[in-house]
């Protein structure tokens, strides 16, 4: 999956409403039942929409049969989250105008497809700690709270406190509860079945920073 920002005068809005609001991310695409809950204890969840500017700390879930699609606003860092998910997004911008982000999964599976910089990209679930520099890999967290990561590309440390081990492509590491990391090689069924394809389209966002200011962001998408 190939991501690149389209070269527009009017992506310099979008630039600009990173500087000034420190938005995280953008919802590229929802299909289905998806809300958010704003970061904040007392703020309660409402429908998630396609083009939402995210902060860190935002919470989504997903329904039955549904799927989320967002990018990171400094690079081209793609995750997906898919149908019964449970996923708190996290970007905190450091001084080289990159973000460390911190993916906090509680339930379902998420998809990441990490752009190689010198930011810090981990998946935090509640029984590991995944945390890479460029890759693709998968997230899944069962019902019971144990963890699955499932690599694709590049290299992906997987640790808690019993462990650490190192998953490779054609690796998959299964985390269960009270347990250390254990790779194996990944098997047939592994991978969630794929129903949340994103074909080649051209995304463009309009929406007003906090000086009510009106922003475009154009991003073009290709499989």
């Amino acid at each position: 999956m190939k991501f690149k920002t389209i070269i527009f005068v009017l992506i310099a809005f979008a630039i600009m409403a990173v500087a000034q609001d420190k938005y995280s991310a953008v919802v590229l695409k929802v299909r289905g039942k998806a809300m958010i809950t704003p970061r904040g204890d007392d703020n309660d969840p409402v429908k998630l929409k396609k083009g939402k500017m995210l902060n860190s700390g935002d919470k989504i879930t997903t329904g039955n049969r549904s799927f989320v699609a967002i990018k990171f606003l400094d690079d081209a860092t793609l995750l997906r989250i898919r149908s019964k998910s449970e996923v708190t997004v996290k970007g905190e911008w450091n001084d080289e105008g990159k973000q460390d982000k911190s993916i906090f999964a509680t339930l379902g599976s998420i998809w990441a497809s990490i752009t190689r910089s010198n930011s810090i990209f981990s998946v935090t679930t509640p029984t590991a700690v995944a945390s890479v520099k460029g890759t693709k890999f998968w997230s899944i967290v069962m019902g019971d709270g144990s963890s699955m990561f499932i690599g694709e590309e590049g290299m992906v440390e997987i640790a808690n406190e019993l462990g650490t081990v190192l998953m490779r492509k054609g690796q998959t590491t299964e985390v269960g509860k009270d347990a250390a990391p254990v790779v194996r090689r990944t098997r047939d069924g592994d991978v969630p079945e794929d129903e949340d394809s994103i074909e080649r389209y051209e995304l463009e966002f309009d929406f007003e920073n906090d000086l009510q200011q009106k922003k475009t962001l154009i991003i073009d998408i290709e499989n």
